[in-house]
């Protein structure tokens, strides 16, 4: 079972009312992107069309080495599916 986790991220509006468009970034900064529902994200203010505002996605942890973490997103990045490798200091939270 995983534990859930928050990766620190980019967020903007997304194709429709209830999503945004997410970036970040892998282990070794190969960026991704995807679009997930609101409810999938914590930011501090909504983003508005042409400008990214800093947030959070909810990830789930599934495994550890070091300072690597394999985690699960909550839908497909349009780069590389569900399951990203970034770096523990990414992540936020519980």
């Amino acid at each position: 079972m995983s534990t859930e986790k928050w990766l620190k991220c980019k967020v903007s509006p997304g194709m429709f009312p209830n999503e945004y468009a997410v970036q970040s970034e892998t282990f070794n900064g190969t960026g991704f992107c995807l679009f997930v529902g609101v409810g999938s994200v914590e930011v501090s203010q909504a983003p508005d069309s042409g400008r990214d505002v800093d947030g959070k996605l909810r990830v789930g942890v599934l495994s550890q080495e070091e300072d690597l973490v394999l985690v699960k997103l909550p839908a497909a990045a349009l780069e590389n599916g569900k399951f990203v490798t970034v770096k523990e200091k990414q992540l936020v939270g519980s």
